[in-house]
């Protein structure tokens, strides 16, 4: 059997998060999970140019980790190490692929969208991908 040690969980600050972040502390005692990270990728590009003046001075990075960090905190009641990892990348893909080799990550978790806001496709993409 193989040893699930590491867990990476995409969020995408939608209601989905939620489910994910409880999900998560449920896997992590389950199958005594050594560390937890949670991801979100920032799309500043996606930003309307009617915001990006309003937003040049802000640290959106900071913003959202500690939007999402006090989320987690609230959730994820595991005794398990976890982190949150924010990125800025354009592909959300090569972002979970960079994690997954870099912290040796041996599950991801994700949501699918069928039933909430979204398609689902970039979900079915990272999978193929990583």
């Amino acid at each position: 059997m193989i040893n699930i040690n590491t867990i990476l969980v995409g969020l995408d600050l939608s209601p989905m998060d939620d489910h994910l972040i409880k999900h998560a502390s449920f896997l992590a005692k389950k199958l005594d999970i050594k560390k937890v990270y949670f991801t979100h990728n920032v799309k500043k590009y996606a930003i309307s140019e009617l915001f990006q003046e309003q937003l040049k001075d802000l640290d959106l990075e900071q913003i959202i980790g500690d939007e999402l960090s006090e989320k987690i905190t609230n959730s994820f009641d595991a005794e398990v190490e976890w982190h949150t990892l924010i990125a800025e990348d354009p592909y959300t893909e090569s972002i979970f692929n960079h994690i997954v080799n870099k912290y040796y990550i041996d599950m991801i978790l994700v949501g699918n969208k069928i039933d909430y806001e979204g398609a689902g496709v970039l979900t079915d993409k990272l999978l193929r991908m990583v």
